[in-house]
This record gives C-alpha cells, sequence and structure tokens, in this order.
C-alpha cells in the first residue's frame, strides 16, 4: 500500500467538486473500472490495482483540504506509480 498526503489550497473559482470530479474523469480515462465518486471518495480499480482519493478539511477552512491518494495491489510499483501519477494530476489542476 502506497499512499501520499498533501495540503490543497482550492482558489476561489473553484470547490472541491470540481477537484473530484476531474479525478473522476481522469481515472475513466485511464481505464479505470468501478469508479464511484461520493461524498467521502473518488475511487476505482485497473489490473489489480485500487485507488482511494479523499479530501477532509480536517478544520482548516472552507478552502484548505488535505489531498489523500491511497493505492494498493498485487505488486508494489502498480501502485507506486498510481499514487505519484494521481497526486501529480491533482497538483496540476489548472482551476486550483
Amino acid at each position: 500500500m502506497f499512499w501520499d498526503i498533501e495540503r490543497l489550497y482550492v482558489g476561489e473559482g473553484a470547490s472541491i467538486g470540481n477537484v473530484k470530479q476531474a479525478v473522476e474523469g481522469e481515472l475513466r480515462r485511464q481505464g479505470y473500472v468501478n469508479v464511484r465518486h461520493n461524498d467521502l471518495e473518488v475511487a476505482g480499480n485497473k489490473g489489480g490495482t485500487i485507488i482511494s482519493t479523499t479530501f477532509p478539511t480536517i478544520g482548516l477552512s472552507a478552502r484548505i483540504f488535505y489531498q489523500m491518494v491511497i493505492a494498493s495491489g498485487e505488486d508494489f510499483e502498480a501502485p507506486k506509480a498510481t499514487v505519484g501519477g494521481m497526486a501529480a494530476f491533482i497538483r496540476d489542476l489548472r482551476f486550483l
């Protein structure tokens, strides 16, 4: 199991819902199946790797969240690459 936790600031023109929609779209674009988007997480699986992303506020503010990306799988390399790739995708979102 691998994970990445970073602080995420959501700018005035966006919401955490926009981030979740972007993550869901990226998972589908990458071929993940059983993609689910609910109040707690955006998650899916592909080729034995399961990924979950969540964005708790933990009382920081309405615009500051923790971005948590977690993946596990049958080997080490695929979940590790999955976490790194999704964390970078979120970090590089233009509307943030």
